[in-house]
Parts: C-alpha cells; structure tokens; sequence
C-alpha cells in the first residue's frame, strides 16, 4: 500500500495548500505526530477539505471522505474535544492518560486536580501522580535503601495507578503497553480490537 508523507512549516497555523496536496492522495488513515495545539488547528482544516475523522462504523457527511486520524501521545490534551472534538470523533490516540476517559479513578484524580490547581491535568501529572504513590507503596513500613526501594519497584506490587501504564515491569519499563483510546462524543473509550 502506498504512502504519502506531507508536512507543514512548524509555525505553521493554516494549512490549505498542505492538505490540497494530501486530498490528492486516497486514504483512509492519517498519522499526526503533532502537538495538542496544533491538532485542535488541523483537525476542522482537514474537515473543510473533505476529510473527517470517522467513527468505526459511520459514514462521513456528504461528499466528505471518512479517515482514521491516529494520533500519538504528544498530540493530545483533555481541552482537545472541546475545542475541535466535532472534527475528532473516533480519532485514534495513544496517551498514558485522559482526565476525560470514561474511567471513574481517571475522572475522579482529574476533578481533585482541577479543584487544587485551576487546571486540568494532563499525562505528566499523571505519571508524576502515580510515581509518588509506586514510591510511596514500595518504601512504606520498612527503612528501605534506594536498591529495596528499587527491587520492590520491579517486583509486581499491585498499587492501583491513574495512568495507563500501571506501574512498572521487572525490566523497569511500563508493566502495560500504552492502550489506544478513541475520542467518542467528548470522552475517551478505549478503542475497539477490531475496526
């Protein structure tokens, strides 16, 4: 299957000429490895030249292309539905969390949040949130050097976390891969196994 690769100046902040290109191309998946910002900006772009983001099993509205948007990490933030959602549904993304997941403990760290610090978090407070509470699980109740701290680390405590990476794995990296959640009406589900 072909691929056609188009890329816009970094500054960039209308993007007719780049998506005139792209429209030339048929597809139905679009990788967007852009920052939050920038998607609530090419999002509709893409939209008033045709190509939606689509839903698994709807159509695109008339003489409009349905496209898989699939966006990583870096291009998500919780104010993204609200401000381009329209142009987002059943957009693909990869985050470690979503304040707006439909899950109660996510939804839950999120209105504390928001209530302390007049923001809303996004993925890094969320790591930070459940690295603290990892630490604290694995030094609690002993006098424990950084290396036990570390081992019990790596050992498969079950310490309920917030992001979706819940807690490391014995080789020190994330102990689940990263789910992929859809942008469904304003919240994020996770995505079905079969499109």
């Amino acid at each position: 299957m072909p691929v056609a690769i188009q890329s816009y100046p970094a500054d960039a902040t209308a993007f007719g000429k780049e998506i005139a290109s792209l429209s030339k191309h048929r597809f139905d998946a679009l990788f967007l490895p852009d920052s939050s910002p920038r998607i609530a900006l090419v999002a509709p772009a893409l939209a008033a030249a045709g190509l939606w983001s689509t839903a698994a099993g709807k159509q695109a509205p008339a003489k409009g292309h349905a496209v898989q948007l699939l966006i990583p990490a870096v291009g998500f933030s919780g104010d993204l539905a609200e401000k381009s959602g329209r142009y987002l549904q059943g957009a693909a993304f990869t985050t470690p969390f979503a304040e707006n997941s439909s899950d109660p403990s996510a939804q839950a760290f999120a209105d504390r949040y928001l209530a302390q610090y007049g923001t809303p978090p996004n993925a890094m407070a969320a790591v930070a949130f459940d690295a603290y509470k990892l630490v604290a699980a694995a030094s609690r109740g002993v006098e424990a050097t950084r290396d036990q701290v570390a081992q019990k680390l790596v050992g498969g405590q079950s310490t309920e976390t917030i992001a979706l990476i819940h807690g490391l794995g014995s080789d020190r990296t994330p102990s689940a891969p990263l789910r992929i959640m859809v942008l469904e009406d304003t919240s994020m589900v996770d995505a079905p196994t079969t499109r």
